[in-house]
């Protein structure tokens, strides 16, 4: 799902957060994958090289998607009152005023999203706050708990 946080400072959301599982099993195969064959003594030179390579770059792009995507983090600022996009921890990006801002919703692909627009620019380039939902309880749980908790802060 997605992992909301609420304390006396900030709010806090990682709309990619469910994606950490099946990045993880990715990496697990790459190393079965990559090490698994230098135990096979039938492989030649060349497939263990391949093997290794491939296995290399899925651990690349698990490391890309950790960072850019599964660690990406919406924080509001209740006290400075601005939201900044944080990568992992690594890198923290102001982004928005509250006052610059609003929670817009639209339906992309037979899909309902949420995100953080600029009021003057309503469609277009926004911060995502949810990913696809699963299924309505998700949907529900969202619109309920965390919506209204979002609203509150930047109205």
């Amino acid at each position: 799902m997605f992992n909301f946080k609420n304390t006396a400072e900030e709010i806090s959301i990682m709309p990619y957060y469910k994606y950490a599982q099946r990045n993880l099993m990715y990496v697990l195969i790459a190393v079965v994958v990559g090490v698994g064959v230098y135990f096979i003594p039938a492989v030649s030179y060349k497939w263990r090289m391949t093997s290794l390579s491939l296995a290399g770059v899925v651990l690349f792009l698990y490391l890309w998607d950790v960072i850019f995507k599964t660690g990406t983090k919406i924080i509001f600022d209740k006290r400075k009152r601005i939201i900044y996009k944080s990568y992992s921890g690594l890198l923290k990006v102001k982004r928005y005023h509250f006052d610059q801002v609003m929670i817009s919703f639209w339906n992309d692909n037979g899909s309902l999203r949420y995100g953080i627009a600029n009021k003057k620019n309503r469609y277009g380039k926004y911060i995502p706050l949810v990913d696809d939902f699963k299924n309505d309880a998700e949907q529900k749980k969202f619109e309920n708990e965390i919506l209204p908790v979002m609203n509150k802060l930047l109205g």
